[in-house]
């Protein structure tokens, strides 16, 4: 592995993870303050179901693209050309769907006058996936900081929906759904300038490779989008299942709250599995399983090292964090945000696991863990949250989670050799364990009234404990 290469993509993904991060919260910290709880719920579920359409742009086609560019074998060009023909076909396709289904959706979330917001996604749809698409040449051609520079570009431009939203504020929705439009297309447009600009540098041995099945791009592309559309189910079920079983916006507008920061280990750890795609991929071409099993090794200690402190923070001070970030009406849902919190960071260790899997050519087991995730999802949380509500709904995807986590790493046990041995988890835990034990003191000592003082703390606890590792060479 070229260590430095490496490296520059996992620094260079992680800035413009924590930047999505930091954009995405400012977003719905300013539609938190404008928006009533129960517009906000309407805004989580319109903000849901585009994030089902882009399963199908955002973990398919994209990452067949990146995988066939990384392993050298075919013209980039023709990749490049073929790839995008398929995601604007898919896209057109759902645009379609979407206008067809938009009445039956907002008659089954509870408002049949929602339609019409529920049908403008169409026009969203398009312009994200060649922004997608965009960034899966890219990661292939490993140009990380390219593809990180439009990645914070893109959350950046979707804030234009505050001013859509005060500009009309009669029709607030449709001012995130202009917003969101509006950034898409620049995101995409500038995106595919950078794209001409780097192809123009390709090697005449690249051009004389031979051409790429559209059917080959198509089986990689289907086995993406299996088992990524499994994980986005599972990122997105439980808001829509609440509304569709309460029927009660304000309910579902407490889980916005909640769903919004569970997402921050996600955000964060595909900053892992979007690098190490291309490097999989090489290596599985080249036979070398030790360089694989390194790979997952220092990858998981990274995540557990770098990603999961911010979880724990999260977990522990979530009733706090919400009603200071809200309103105190969200304190209530503080318990379900610690719970659905560690389940998305388990999901999302998932998510590094799958993509592993498929670069090792084992998509049906990929798909066999895809199929257990998503069953075992809508299982739990339809007994549990008739049970115990919020928490009950974070609840099922923390079992589900865990449940396929450890099956996927069987799997890729099997396929490479144990990763995970006694001494990495001695050497994380042994460091993880004084920061666990330091934050809850200090939470807990400290009195904090408002949001720069739980910020201020956070990063007073943090900051010390990176610099500490960094300095140990554990990141």
């Amino acid at each position: 592995m070229k260590n430095s290469r490496f490296q520059i993509g996992i620094s260079s993904h992680l800035v413009a993870k924590l930047s999505v991060v930091s954009f995405a919260y400012l977003l719905h910290f300013t539609l938190g303050r404008l928006l009533s709880v129960a517009e906000y719920g309407l805004i989580g579920t319109i903000i849901t179901l585009s994030n089902f359409y882009y399963l199908f742009l955002t973990n398919g086609i994209r990452q067949s693209i990146s995988n066939a560019i990384a392993i050298n074998s075919f013209n980039t060009k023709d990749i490049i050309v073929k790839g995008i023909t398929l995601q604007i076909g898919f896209a057109l396709l759902l645009s379609i769907v979407n206008v067809f289904l938009a009445p039956t959706l907002s008659t089954l979330l509870g408002n049949e006058d929602y339609a019409m917001y529920y049908s403008f996604i169409s026009v969203l749809i398009p312009f994200t996936a060649l922004y997608f698409a965009g960034t899966g040449v890219l990661n292939g051609l490993k140009l990380f900081v390219r593809e990180s520079l439009v990645t914070i570009l893109y959350p950046f431009l979707r804030l234009s929906a505050i001013l859509f939203i005060l500009n009309r504020p009669q029709s607030k929705p449709m001012g995130v759904i202009n917003g969101f439009i509006l950034g898409s297309f620049i995101t995409s447009l500038i995106t595919w300038i950078l794209i001409i600009r780097s192809t123009r540098k390709l090697t005449l041995s690249d051009l004389d490779r031979p051409r790429i099945k559209t059917t080959k791009l198509l089986k990689n592309s289907f086995s993406f989008i299996a088992s990524f559309g499994a994980i986005t189910i599972v990122l997105n079920l439980d808001t829509l299942f609440l509304q569709y079983i309460k029927k009660d916006l304000t309910l579902t507008g407490l889980y916005t709250g909640v769903h919004t920061f569970s997402l921050v280990p996600y955000y964060l750890v595909s900053a892992f599995y979007l690098v190490i795609l291309p490097y999989i991929s090489e290596y599985y071409e080249k036979s070398d399983k030790y360089k694989i099993r390194e790979l997952l090794k220092k990858t998981v200690s990274i995540v557990m090292l770098f990603v999961f402190p911010i979880v724990f923070l999260i977990s522990i001070s979530g009733g706090k964090l919400l009603s200071l970030f809200y309103n105190p009406d969200y304190f209530v849902a503080g318990n379900a945000l610690a719970i659905l919190c560690m389940g998305t960071f388990i999901l999302s260790i998932y998510a590094i696991f799958t993509v592993a899997l498929i670069g090792l050519k084992e998509n049906k087991k990929a798909g066999v863990c895809s199929l257990v995730l998503v069953v075992a999802d809508i299982i739990f949380q339809f007994f549990f949250t008739q049970q115990s509500g919020l928490i009950g709904l974070a609840s099922g995807t923390f079992v589900s989670s865990l449940i396929s986590c450890l099956l996927i790493y069987y799997f890729l046990v099997v396929k490479t050799g144990n990763f995970i041995g006694a001494k990495l988890i001695y050497s994380v835990l042994i460091h993880l364990l004084p920061f666990l034990f330091l934050s809850v003191l200090i939470l807990r000592v400290i009195s904090i009234t408002n949001l720069i003082t739980l910020f201020l703390v956070w990063a007073g606890i943090l900051l010390p404990y990176y610099l500490i590792t960094i300095k140990m060479n554990k990141i």
